[in-house]
C-alpha cells in the first residue's frame, strides 16, 4: 500500500489493509516522507528508481504479529 504520507493516507491504508488481510492477502505499507506521495518522492529523489525500490523493499508489515518470513514461489521485491 503506497498512499500519501498524511492523516488521510494513514486512515485509508489501515482500512484497506484490514480488508485485504481478512481475505488472506499480505499487506505492507510503503512509507514516504511525511506529506509526500509517490509522485512527489520520485520527482525529488535521484536516482528515482533506486530510491523508490529502497522504500518498497523497506515497506512495513501491516498485519498482526511478526511479518511473514517467506514469499510465495516466484515473487520478488525488486523495483
Amino acid at each position: 500500500i503506497a498512499y500519501d504520507a498524511d492523516a488521510a493516507g494513514d486512515r485509508a491504508a489501515e482500512a484497506l489493509a484490514t480488508k485485504l488481510l481478512a481475505e488472506g492477502i499480505e499487506c505492507y505499507r510503503v512509507r514516504f516522507p511525511r506529506g509526500m506521495d509517490a509522485n512527489e518522492y520520485a520527482v525529488k529523489v535521484v536516482p528515482a528508481t533506486k530510491s523508490l525500490g529502497a522504500l518498497v523493499r523497506g515497506a512495513e508489515w501491516m498485519g498482526k504479529g511478526a511479518a511473514p518470513t517467506s514469499r510465495p514461489e516466484g515473487e520478488s521485491w525488486s523495483a
